[in-house]
């Protein structure tokens, strides 16, 4: 009974420092993120038409070193707790990234400019390729794996959220109030992309979704 309850407690243990391991990554991670957005000069992209795009160019490239390591645990990680896709999900997932590839690029054709283009990289790969890595590549794959879908949704949107919500407050100077109301944007926006990410095994949809959202709606 001893050894049984050694292995059960040992295995509990483990399981624990599962879950716990990537929130206290992505918790350190913002942290970090949101000190490096506040204190190394850049431009917001509503002001990078009168500022110096040498200063957001830098910016934006420390960020995408911040997101590099969750994006080489994402690739030896694989794919989330979920069937191998089958044709079907394969070919939706195509048709999914194809047409959020051709709504980003025609608008980008539309309203094409320097900084159009810019803003075009910028939210496929600072935004789009940086939050779907890290708090659905990394740290919904993770949670899902040792819980259950709402309560890995949960966990991660409530940090999706306070993330955006911190950088609101400490870089943007908005209020305290601006948090809290993150969050239930986080959770809602963490459902439907890990939706996408689990129903069809690849991060590339919620990524390319993402993006085609986020950057049609700076244009617009």
């Amino acid at each position: 009974l001893q050894v049984y309850a050694r292995k059960g407690r040992a295995a509990m243990e483990y399981k624990i420092k599962q879950y716990w391991k990537p929130i206290v990554s992505v918790i350190f991670y913002i942290a970090v993120a949101t000190v490096a957005a506040k204190f190394v000069p850049h431009n917001s992209m509503e002001d990078i038409y009168d500022g110096n795009i040498l200063l957001q160019i830098r910016h934006d490239f420390l960020q995408m070193l911040l997101i590099a390591p969750f994006a080489f645990a994402h690739c030896r990680g694989g794919q989330p707790r979920a069937q191998e896709a089958g044709i079907t999900k394969k070919f939706f997932s195509a048709i999914v990234c194809v047409a959020s590839a051709l709504v980003a690029v025609g608008v980008a054709l539309r309203h094409a400019s320097f900084y159009t283009l810019y803003a075009f990289f910028y939210y496929l790969l600072v935004v789009a390729c940086g939050e779907e890595l890290v708090f659905r590549g990394y740290l919904f794959e993770r949670l899902y794996a040792e819980s259950s879908f709402c309560m890995a949704v949960l966990v991660s949107g409530l940090l999706y959220g306070l993330a955006h919500g911190i950088f609101s407050f400490a870089v943007l100077r908005a209020s305290w109030w601006e948090i809290f109301s993150n969050i239930g944007g986080g959770i809602v926006g963490t459902a439907f992309y890990a939706f996408l990410f689990k129903q069809t095994g690849t991060i590339a949809v919620p990524v390319l979704v993402h993006w085609a959202l986020d950057f049609c709606g700076y244009i617009f």
